[in-house]
């Protein structure tokens, strides 16, 4: 076995990925194996491809980083969505891609970066000394983006429509509902033209799914 696909195949069973669970060799052999085999470097998000990744992180940092990603959190939220839809109810998923102020670039958008956007938290009430406000020497942009998305989610809460709300910026693409035969996220984006696009919700689909389908491994 070639040095790069021995060693992550070795991390996977020292469990040095997020979520640091020891998988067994035959499963740790497998998603190795669907891993490596997967375009990782065309999936998202964007901003973390294979070429912009410091060399100091390593040839396997972008493989790390996916699994890490996907089964700390990207699966579960998938299969979520998956099981909402499958039982008729509306579901709503998302991605946030907006890097807020203190980020590394190279961490890409982890878990809990959205709720200041969530909350429109503009003045980053909580954050400092701690932490560094997310919209500290952000565009309006950043502001946008944080009122569109407050009233997206309060929109839901009290209509069970996210997108049904007065003054919705025409420009801003509606959020679809998850469906099981072409699911789709909504991606918001302080970036991009309407703050938001929406993309499949099938990238790195063959290791998403075994992730799920091995759920009795990470013990959940």
């Amino acid at each position: 076995m070639p040095p790069f696909k021995s060693s992550y195949l070795q991390s996977l069973l020292a469990g040095a990925f997020r979520p640091f669970t020891h998988l067994a060799a035959p499963l740790a052999q497998e998603l190795a194996t669907t891993y490596l085999a997967l375009n990782i470097c065309d999936t998202p998000p964007s901003t973390l491809n294979c070429s912009a990744a410091p060399a100091a992180l390593g040839a396997l940092y972008r493989y790390s980083a996916a699994y890490g990603g996907d089964a700390t959190f990207i699966a579960n939220r998938r299969l979520q969505c998956e099981t909402w839809a499958g039982a008729g109810l509306p579901a709503y998923c998302f991605r946030f891609n907006a890097q807020p102020a203190g980020n590394n670039i190279n961490s890409g958008v982890a878990h809990f970066q959205e709720v200041a956007f969530v909350f429109d938290n503009t003045l980053g009430v909580g954050y400092p000394p701690q932490n560094v406000n997310p919209f500290q020497g952000k565009p309006q942009n950043f502001l946008d983006l944080a009122s569109l998305m407050s009233k997206s989610w309060a929109s839901f809460i009290s209509t069970m429509d996210p997108n049904g709300w007065n003054g919705r910026p025409a420009s801003a693409p509606a959020w679809p509902k998850y469906n099981l035969s072409a699911p789709e996220n909504i991606v918001w984006d302080a970036n991009v033209t309407g703050l938001a696009s929406t993309e499949p919700d099938t990238f790195r689909a063959a290791g998403i799914k075994l992730i799920n389908d091995l759920n009795f491994a990470y013990q959940r």
